[in-house]
């Protein structure tokens, strides 16, 4: 999933409207990025920004730590130096994150959030949970195919179609007792 560019500069502007940041620092960055549509091509919005080789956080309720920067392994939180790195680096992709309460109800912030390449989601997941949510998922799909088998039996039904009717119901018989 690609994010365009309009996308990205519409959340950036919801951030500035929306969330209190401790420094003024974080909303000149914010304005800088939207107004540079060339380096704001290159950032991508995740989650885990510090696992990056390159990677932003910038923190709305952090006031000892609102804004770092890590590259390869090194934290900088200079606001001068991070503004500084991404203007002269604005070729290389920057992964940025920005934490806030209640982020994954905004529709801003799940609209440009795209996996982080360094720290994948779905590598972390709890193999009980992983197995959970797939059992789910069967559950949720089987209940789905015994609706779409009732519908299509109630209709052979209307129809006077007895040949469907037969095979269609012997299908739900053996997809009951799975």
């Amino acid at each position: 999933m690609s994010v365009s560019l309009n996308e990205k500069k519409f959340f950036l502007q919801w951030c500035l409207k929306n969330l209190r940041f401790s420094r003024q620092e974080i909303y000149w960055l914010l304005n800088y990025l939207c107004e540079h549509p060339m380096l704001l091509e290159n950032i991508h919005f995740v989650e885990g920004a510090r696992f990056c080789s390159r990677g932003l956080t910038v923190e709305e309720k952090n006031v000892n730590l609102p804004i770092y920067l890590v590259l390869d392994n090194k934290e900088f939180t200079d606001s001068t130096q991070i503004f500084h790195e991404i203007r002269f680096h604005w070729k290389k992709p920057l992964f940025m994150e920005i934490k806030f309460t209640n982020a994954w109800t905004v529709p801003e912030y799940v609209g440009v959030l795209e996996d982080n390449p360094e720290n994948s989601w779905n590598e972390n997941l709890d193999p009980e949970i992983s197995k959970k949510v797939n059992e789910s998922l069967e559950k949720i799909a089987q209940e789905d195919n015994v609706n779409l088998l009732k519908k299509q039996i109630d209709q052979a039904l209307e129809k006077g179609e007895e040949e469907k009717f037969i095979s269609l119901s012997e299908q739900l018989k053996i997809l009951m007792k799975q």
